[in-house]
C-alpha cells in the first residue's frame, strides 16, 4: 500500500522529469548546434522557476496556472538571452555566456523573492530543490501525456532538425 500510493508515484514522476528534461537538452544542443546548450545553461529553466514563484506569490490557483507561468516566464528570458546575443550574431560563446549571465539574475530575483516572503514559498523553495515528497498519482497523470505529446512532435520534427544541422 505505502509503495502503491508514495513511492511508485515519486519513481514515475522522476522517470517522467528526467526524460523529458533529457529531451528538451537533446533539442536544444540539436537546433542551436552547441554541445553547451541545455535549459540551465541559456537560463531557461531558471526563468520557468521565476515565473512559478510569481504566479506562486499571487496566490493563482491550478495547475496549469502555474505551467503557462513557467512557459512565460521560460520564453521570455529565452528571448532576452538571443536579443543579448544577437549583436554577436549569435555565436555559441556569447550564447552560452549570456545565458549563464541572465540565469544568475533571475536566479538573484527568486532568491530575493524567496527571502522577502519565505512563509509564502516554503513549499516552492522545497519543490525547486528537486523534492519529490508532494507527488502523488495526479502528477503522473497530468506530465505523461504531455511528455508523450512533446515525444511525437520530436519524432516529426526529426528530419527536418535533423537535415537543417547537416545543412
Amino acid at each position: 500500500m505505502i509503495f502503491h500510493y508514495s513511492l511508485l508515484p515519486r519513481l514515475a514522476i522522476s522517470l517522467l522529469v528526467g526524460a523529458g528534461l533529457g529531451l528538451v537538452g537533446v533539442l536544444f544542443q540539436q537546433v542551436l548546434r552547441n554541445p553547451l546548450a541545455e535549459p540551465t545553461t541559456l537560463g531557461v529553466a531558471t526563468g520557468a522557476q521565476l515565473g512559478i514563484t510569481v504566479t506562486t506569490l499571487w496566490a493563482i490557483p491550478g495547475a496549469l496556472a502555474t505551467q503557462f507561468a513557467a512557459l512565460t516566464g521560460a520564453c521570455i528570458v529565452g528571448a532576452l538571452v538571443f536579443g543579448v546575443a544577437w549583436g554577436k550574431r549569435l555565436s555559441p560563446v556569447t550564447l552560452i555566456l549570456a545565458g549563464l549571465v541572465v540565469s544568475l539574475y533571475c536566479g538573484a530575483i527568486n532568491q530575493l523573492l524567496v527571502i522577502f516572503h519565505h512563509d509564502q514559498l516554503q513549499s516552492m523553495f522545497l519543490w525547486s530543490t528537486g523534492t519529490l515528497t508532494q507527488t502523488d498519482w495526479s502528477g503522473v497523470q497530468r506530465l505523461w501525456p504531455q511528455l508523450l505529446g512533446g515525444v511525437m512532435l520530436t519524432l516529426l520534427l526529426l528530419r527536418p532538425m535533423t537535415l537543417m544541422g547537416a545543412g
